[in-house]
């Protein structure tokens, strides 16, 4: 993997966990109730990008930015009706598989539509995965991984559970199950060096659903599953005590403490020459009780608590640091691309975050996002916003502002002052750099 490991290549363990709270890593979490050891151990080593951004404030548009190092808006996906990854355009997976890496992927993958099959573009095995274990669509059962329960109408968008291209009828708490594959694929004897994509579902919607010991230790009750064929979505969600649901953070971080076991049980399993890489795919969803203080809002808008996310490398050889800069996922591709010297493709997004990780400055550039609503321009400290209508007012829980705002971060990560009408060039600056962006990219649904 480039020069300076041509005697030891490097391996690649990526986890990508599901709608992570910004204040909800316990080493600086405000929450006493937060306990994330490894996730803490591993900010502390590595180089933690506390600007990090991902290219999407929903799971499945914000993994087509993370699996090909473009925005997903280039392909025409803004929001859940997305067409799934470009045939033309290479993933982590094919790179990594190009320079000889053997590849795996662990857990959820979610780029659009529930997949029934293992035909498609999207199936992990058909873009550059040599192996897969996990599920599709945007939730799964923690607990059940039957078929008959999915046709009574236990889950909502929940897929088969897939070993490679077999359909699996198990029971089994998930978390768990996708750390022991991880932990297989990593300790599998070859001379290759690999890359590891691992993407937990935790701690996504529905929280509840954690094994039976976890909730007798804690003394929380059992919940009873929402069933759709019996009832509305938000019915059920009112039932069992939303949005004041006493034991609902409870539940958050009975899922939280489980998968921070997990990833510890992984992270004893790489060895010295193995980068680390760990990132939420979007912000915190307030509708789990997710906390993602000092940020406004979360899951959903294009508010810093949608897209604003903790992220980490730890890179061998490699100093522990901070970087401030705002970087956006996309540019974990174009790192990978430059460091394994792979072409990448004519659509890449991403900056190389080498210079950022040996402590330098990287070039200002403005970060776009453009949601079915919404649609954002960050240049430095300065971050413009337009809501034509909100998202969802019952998911996103805060309410949208309507029409323009400009917010400088630098003094306001809260997005609480808008400063708009004092800063009219400014404003017509990233109007302009917005609108051109827009012109690039695909129209979508």
């Amino acid at each position: 993997m480039s020069a300076q490991a041509k005697e030891a290549p490097l391996n690649v363990v990526m986890i990508v966990v599901d709608d992570l709270g910004y204040n909800d890593v316990g080493l600086w979490s405000k929450d006493p109730k937060v306990k994330t050891p490894a996730m803490d151990r591993l900010f502390r080593e590595g180089v933690s990008f506390n600007a990090a951004y991902v290219t999407s404030p929903i799971c499945n548009a914000s993994r087509i930015g993370l699996m090909t190092g473009a925005y997903q808006q280039r392909f025409g996906t803004y929001w859940y009706t997305s067409k799934g990854l470009p045939a033309d355009v290479p993933t982590l997976g094919e790179m990594f598989q190009e320079k000889g890496y053997r590849t795996g992927y662990v857990g959820k993958f979610h780029y659009g539509a529930t997949n029934k099959s293992t035909d498609g573009r999207d199936f992990p095995m058909n873009h550059g995965f040599e192996t897969f274990f996990g599920f599709s669509g945007g939730t799964k059962h923690y607990l059940r991984h039957r078929d008959a329960y999915s046709f009574k109408g236990d889950m909502v968008h929940q897929g088969a559970l897939w070993d490679g291209k077999k359909r699996l009828q198990c029971d089994g708490f998930l978390t768990e199950m996708f750390g022991v594959r991880a932990r297989n694929f990593i300790n599998e004897q070859s001379e290759k060096p690999y890359f590891l994509m691992l993407s937990f579902n935790a701690v996504h919607n529905y929280v509840h659903q954690l094994p039976d010991g976890y909730l007798k230790a804690h003394k929380l009750p059992k919940l009873a599953d929402f069933q759709p064929k019996d009832e509305k979505y938000w019915h059920w969600r009112k039932k069992i005590g939303f949005p004041n649901d006493q034991h609902g953070r409870d539940y958050y971080r009975g899922q939280l403490h489980l998968l921070d076991k997990e990833i510890d049980k992984v992270l004893a399993e790489v060895g010295k020459n193995t980068v680390v890489v760990l990132l939420s795919d979007n912000g915190g969803s307030l509708v789990t009780y997710a906390n993602n203080i000092p940020l406004k809002g979360g899951k959903y808008t294009l508010d810093e608590g949608g897209v604003r996310v903790p992220m980490v490398v730890r890179w061998p050889g490699k100093k522990a640091r901070t970087v401030e800069q705002p970087v956006m996922s996309t540019d974990l591709f174009a790192t990978f691309s430059k460091v394994l010297t792979h072409p990448g493709h004519a659509k890449m997004d991403g900056t190389n975050l080498i210079e950022a990780i040996d402590g330098k400055l990287l070039a200002e550039r403005p970060l776009f996002w453009a949601t079915h609503s919404e649609q954002a321009v960050r240049q430095g400290k300065w971050k413009l916003v337009h809501t034509d209508k909100p998202p969802n007012s019952r998911l996103q829980i805060v309410d949208s502002v309507i029409g323009w705002r400009l917010y400088d971060l630098s003094k306001d990560i809260g997005e609480m002052n808008n400063l708009l009408e004092h800063n009219p060039e400014v404003v017509a600056e990233l109007k302009q750099k917005l609108v051109a962006w827009q012109r690039e990219m695909k129209k979508g649904n």
